[in-house]
């Protein structure tokens, strides 16, 4: 695993680096690379893999937001911790996905807990569902997908690549996907709440994507809700 640290101020990649380094001696995990970077530029320029990202909102050059967007768009299930302390930054950082945020100065326990659930991502990000789609096999990320409808007597698995039929029914795919961030929002829908721009009164809507899901009217406060609640954790 390689984790990139972005600050412009060396004190906190120094101390960030030491932090992590504690966490993983005492889980007893090898194979971790730290690596500190200055500047949003030249963290952008390392062509290495990025697998978890401590990025500082307000950097010299290039802003953290900016930074992270593009982080995003180039690897998706790349993991982002943003560090601030400037709360007039948290819409955009959500926007982009980021994952928690910390304030300075970084306080080492909560860093602990979220790194645990940060790894747990980690695992589940490159964990994969497969997909027989008129004779062809399709293997697309937990993390890649928007939402499952149910078609038939299976159904269309919306992804960030295109739309796949499975023969799987909601039910199964329930069984499959038990990771938080999925949600059964109408007995014939599954939604990823990564994905989600907007929630109507019975429409669920996503980032650059035309499809919508639908929200059954009764579970509209529930839902809301519980789509808080989620975006509160990641906080």
């Amino acid at each position: 695993m390689r984790i990139l640290v972005c600050d412009d101020e060396k004190i906190i990649c120094d101390s960030l680096q030491i932090m992590l380094k504690e966490y993983f001696e005492q889980e007893n995990i090898d194979d971790i690379k730290i690596v500190n970077y200055q500047s949003g530029e030249d963290l952008l320029s390392d062509r290495g893999q990025k697998d978890i990202v401590f990025l500082d909102v307000k950097l010299g050059g290039k802003d953290g937001i900016a930074v992270g967007k593009e982080l995003k768009k180039r690897n998706p299930k790349t993991i982002i911790f943003i560090i601030t302390a400037f709360d007039e930054y948290t819409d955009d950082a959500f926007r982009m996905h980021a994952f928690r945020f910390f304030k300075k100065p970084i306080d080492k326990e909560r860093l602990f807990i979220n790194l645990k659930e940060a790894l747990t991502q980690y695992c589940t990000a490159y964990g994969k569902i497969s997909i027989e789609d008129n004779h062809s096999l399709y293997s697309p990320y937990k993390t890649d997908v928007i939402f499952i409808e149910s078609k038939d007597r299976g159904s269309i698995v919306h992804t960030r690549g295109g739309k796949y039929y499975s023969s799987n029914n909601i039910e199964s795919w329930l069984k499959i996907l038990k990771e938080e961030c999925f949600y059964h929002s109408h007995r014939s829908f599954i939604v990823n709440m990564d994905y989600i721009s907007e929630i109507t009164a019975d429409l669920i809507r996503f980032e650059n994507y035309d499809s919508c899901a639908y929200l059954t009217k009764r579970d509209y406060k529930k839902f809301n809700a519980v789509y808080s609640r989620y975006l509160k954790m990641k906080q």
